[in-house]
């Protein structure tokens, strides 16, 4: 069993307004410096690993296993968390010019030869392609840094307080760069934090590795050291931009408790460009039929379809165009309508305005609503069927969002069972065209999201037979779907399932102690 150090009401209330927090694994130096040994050879005499690098270097499920870490993803996540299949190498080369003169806040500064971090502020994306952005904490990502890291070696840079943003903001807010990371220090961020590399300005190439986590069952109570209820700012902030109004729903959100939403909204600041405006008219109190008639109003928009970047011959491109950062759907990471955030934050009684909404048939308000029904967590079978109506929708993007729902609903959906296996099974034609140029389809994201729907129906009375076949035929997939299938059966733990889940590892185990530089044999 795991030894957990769980995190403090102020700490939970930093990672709350700043959306970081910067941990110490505790593991001895020698651990972190055979780790990044390790990683230096592979990058020197293999392949780039990328997902793979965890199975290729062990140790760094160690890293997540630390009592420190282990206790912050289950103080923000619960005690069930995912640790999402995604991992990536983050390696900075020295630049040639080691005396450039940089600003914290620069955007895009420039980076060594080969170096596969970038230094250009963004939010990452979705993997393997996208899905929904969360103001709550549904999704972590983790940064690793298993050597003592330098202001001049380029450490990761942060926007405190940007997880909450729709966008990076023009001008950078609450940056934040560490001045000395010691070697086993574990950054801890919400997904969608504003965030970028740095120029390398020493002689010694920097290493970094990026983690995924996941939540898989809505908060009942605190999941950290509680000793009190009441919202409070935290003592030290680094975020410039503060909404704590937001940031009062969130605490209350992570308690399991129902926030009276306190004043009226000023509805008008939904659609302005004052980000702090914004949020508080998000998270205060606002009539549902005004939310629900401004939705409406989004209706005939096409902003399911996507907008691809072109080449000089005026050709598509297999990449979005988010100039402006317009809310719609891309294949990164999708922002919602900002009355569908305001919905989800007045609590159920907006359920009913999201299901007179379902009338209008629109595809782009369809994945809003779905987005909406799946956050508030009502089960009631009109939600049911609306959610089981979108899983036959003819627009894969609608699918995806749907079955994301069914699995933050937190409830027995047991009827929608043989629905998820049946579309394990489908492949309609139209999920079968590249979405981006790494070949992902629309079919491997909708079969992804269901194995992840599964796991985390399992913290419900949902029928287990029905997840049991969606986790055997994710086997016979490829990439995340298996690799989520066996942490499933890991955790049904029953001896068929068990038996599955050792076979599937055991069938792909290799001699990690062979380098490509040396004949395998």
């Amino acid at each position: 069993m795991k030894s957990t150090k769980l995190l403090s009401d102020e700490e939970v209330r930093r990672f709350i307004v700043d959306g970081y927090l910067i941990l110490q694994t505790g593991q001895p130096r020698e651990f972190h410096a055979s780790v990044d040994k390790r990683l230096r050879e592979v990058e020197s005499h293999e392949s780039w690993h990328g997902n793979n690098i965890a199975a290729r270097v062990p140790a760094l499920h160690e890293v997540i296993r630390s009592p420190s870490v282990h206790g912050a993803l289950v103080s923000l996540l619960g005690s069930d968390y995912l640790c999402h299949p995604h991992r990536a190498v983050h390696m900075s080369t020295p630049v040639d010019d080691h005396r450039l003169h940089l600003d914290n806040a620069d955007d895009s500064p420039p980076m060594g030869k080969g170096s596969t971090a970038g230094s250009g502020w963004h939010q990452d994306a979705q993997s393997p392609l996208s899905r929904a952005r969360h103001h709550q904490p549904r999704f972590l990502i983790g940064f690793y840094f298993p050597h003592d890291t330098t202001l001049l070696m380029g450490p990761t840079r942060l926007q405190a307080g940007s997880h909450w943003w729709p966008h990076p903001p023009v001008k950078p807010s609450g940056v934040v760069v560490p001045q000395h990371l010691a070697a086993g220090s574990f950054i801890l961020v919400h997904f969608d934090m504003v965030h970028a590399g740095f120029s390398n300005r020493t002689d010694m190439s920097r290493f970094m590795i990026k983690y995924v986590f996941c939540r898989m069952s809505n908060p009942k109570e605190p999941t950290w050291r509680s000793m009190n209820d009441k919202w409070q700012l935290p003592k030290s902030i680094k975020a410039e931009l503060i909404s704590e109004s937001a940031a009062r729903f969130n605490w209350c959100w992570l308690r399991g408790d129902r926030l009276d939403l306190e004043d009226s909204a000023n509805v008008q600041a939904l659609d302005g460009q004052d980000i702090g405006a914004m949020l508080d008219a998000t998270y205060m109190k606002c009539p549902v039929d005004l939310l629900c008639e401004r939705l409406r109003s989004k209706a005939g928009s096409n902003h399911h379809q996507r907008i691809l970047v072109k080449d000089e011959n005026g050709s598509a491109l297999l990449r979005d165009n988010i100039v402006g950062y317009p809310r719609r759907w891309n294949e990164r990471a999708v922002v919602m309508e900002p009355e569908t955030y305001a919905l989800v934050a007045q609590g159920q009684d907006a359920v009913g305005g999201l299901l007179g909404l379902v009338g209008l048939s629109d595809p782009w308000l369809d994945i809003n609503i779905a987005y909406g029904l799946g956050e508030l967590g009502c089960c009631d079978e009109d939600v049911l069927e609306v959610l089981e109506g979108y899983l036959h929708s003819p627009w894969q993007q609608v699918v995806r969002q749907a079955v994301d729902a069914i699995g933050f609903l937190g409830a027995n959906v047991s009827r929608l069972g043989p629905k998820l296996v049946k579309l394990m099974q489908e492949e309609r034609p139209e999920w079968q065209a590249k979405e981006v140029t790494r070949g992902w389809r629309a079919q491997d994201q909708i079969r992804f999201n269901v194995v992840f729907a599964a796991v985390a129906l399992l913290s419900t009375t949902t029928d287990r037979n029905a997840l049991l076949a969606i986790f055997k035929m994710a086997l016979l997939d490829q990439g995340y779907c298996a690799q989520v299938a066996v942490e499933g059966l890991r955790r049904i733990g029953s001896k068929e399932a068990l038996a599955l889940a050792l076979s599937y590892a055991a069938d792909r185990s290799w001699d990690d102690t062979l380098l490509g530089s040396f004949k395998a044999f």
